[in-house]
């Protein structure tokens, strides 16, 4: 397993959203590397809440932006962020437990949720977004 690196290909054409973006492969990053340095099972409760809590600052942000731009995929994307935040809160549980293979399971589902979030629902509100122009 490598690293989570931005590409421009994750780019939604806004700065606000792709920034918050790259905080959040920052802070999957910092478990990968925790995982790789055998520190993982010490920071993962640590990091998982700050996930948590920037995955509900991101996704309101998004949220709010939805409103805003009148974005007719609002209740279908907003249901994307709250299964996300379920299966979040289900991976803490894990962690909570010490199970060994969190940090595994955990930065897979990360890394491949993520990108099939920015590439699909987010790059359509992008697109969306450049339509409308506020």
């Amino acid at each position: 397993m490598a690293s989570f690196n931005w590409h421009d290909s994750y780019s939604i054409g806004n700065t606000e959203v792709d920034t918050q973006h790259k905080r959040l492969i920052v802070i999957i990053n910092e478990l990968y590397e925790a995982n790789r340095n055998r520190t993982g099972q010490a920071v993962i409760e640590n990091t998982l809440n700050k996930l948590v809590d920037y995955t509900n600052y991101h996704f309101s942000k998004e949220e709010e932006m939805f409103t805003a731009y009148n974005y007719p995929g609002k209740e279908n994307h907003t249901e994307l962020h709250n299964d996300f935040k379920e299966k979040l809160e289900k991976l803490k549980e894990k962690a909570d437990y010490n199970d060994p293979a969190v940090i595994t399971d955990t930065l897979n589902f990360l890394m491949d949720w993520l990108v099939d979030h920015i590439i699909g629902a987010d790059k359509d509100f992008g697109i969306y977004m450049k339509r409308v122009e506020l």
